[in-house]
């Protein structure tokens, strides 16, 4: 009875080890997606721009109409997500070569 009691209560402690791991890796999973769909928003808004490129013009227009004093924010974060991106881009490209 000892060995089946001392096992449920390493089972147990197993189990509560097991599910703060998830809860971790959850919270890590959700950082790295929202750093994700920020850069696809990114590729997404580049290739509007590359099929369409009056429209780069009228963003940058709008921009330094509406909030010029947040340009320099706007690089500064633009800047930050490129260099994810250039630090991701071959893991993804590994990967999308490997489908």
């Amino acid at each position: 009875m000892n060995k089946q009691a001392s096992r449920a209560q390493r089972r147990a402690e197993l189990l509560a080890l097991c599910q703060q791991q998830r809860v971790e890796v959850a919270a890590q999973m959700h950082t790295a997606r929202s750093s994700l769909n920020a850069a696809n928003a990114g590729l997404n808004l580049i290739g509007q721009i590359k099929r369409k490129p009056w429209l780069a013009g009228g963003l940058i227009l709008a921009v330094i109409v509406i909030k010029p004093r947040r340009i320099r924010s706007f690089f500064e974060k633009s800047f930050v997500i490129w260099q994810a991106w250039r630090l991701m881009a071959p893991a993804v490209q590994k990967l999308l070569a490997k489908r």
